[in-house]
């Protein structure tokens, strides 16, 4: 099911595509600077290699251990880790552990070339602004200094035991709610249904929202 409303979306009953397709499949508002989110399993000793977007991208580490460079630049991380890879910086991962991680992506740009772009293939990439890392461990809110270009103010796991709310009121800006694990119940602009592991709600800054778990639950929120 895709409820698509002037303020919100909604993609339920695993309706969101599938990793691999959110660089050219776009189903995401216009008014919404992410156009792709899915969540990754990960194995041990997995690795990316090197490479750039024509795209802003954010992971966040729900569950593992590694290490992410950025222009070289290493960074360990573990749970609840937020990694901003802007446009044209070259970034690469390795994970010590098994785990789960999510990929945010935004709309392309530059020559538009999807996936992943490496320089021995099409060359070096031109250089947009730093990158940054928040550490698990205190990523427990608005980012720091997310800086000139960096879409996303927040990104972060959020969990719930049953009957505990994750907001009540208006959305202070475009949020973004991805299911881990559990179920949730939403209701806003007199909507109301039950959202489930993979389901994915989008609201428009400014909308009244209430979101509270069914029973326990994890959540990705990322908030523009």
């Amino acid at each position: 099911m895709i409820v698509n409303h002037a303020n919100y979306m909604i993609l339920s009953a695993n309706a969101n595509t599938p990793f691999w397709e959110h660089w050219e499949a776009q189903p995401y508002p216009q008014w919404a600077a992410l156009t792709g989110i899915a969540h990754v399993p990960v194995a041990p000793g997995f690795s990316v290699e090197p490479h750039y977007h024509d795209c802003d991208e954010f992971w966040l580490l729900i569950e593992g251990d590694g290490e992410a460079w950025m222009d070289d630049r290493a960074y360990l991380y573990t749970s609840n880790t937020a990694v901003y890879n802007p446009m044209g910086v070259i970034h690469r991962a390795q994970s010590f552990t098994a785990g789960l991680s999510s990929g945010l992506f935004t709309r392309l740009e530059r020559q538009k070339r999807p996936g992943h772009l490496r320089t021995w293939e099409v060359g070096p990439p031109g250089p947009t602004v730093p990158g940054f890392v928040v550490p698990g461990a205190s990523n427990t809110g608005p980012f720091p200094d997310r800086g000139p270009r960096c879409p996303l103010g927040e990104l972060r796991v959020v969990s719930l035991r049953a009957g505990e709310s994750a907001a009540d009121g208006m959305a202070p800006r475009n949020e973004y709610w991805h299911i881990i694990e559990g179920q949730v119940h939403l209701s806003i602009d007199g909507l109301a249904l039950d959202l489930i592991e993979s389901d994915i709600a989008i609201v428009r800054g400014g909308m009244s929202r209430q979101i509270h778990a069914v029973g326990r639950a994890r959540m990705i929120l990322a908030r523009e």
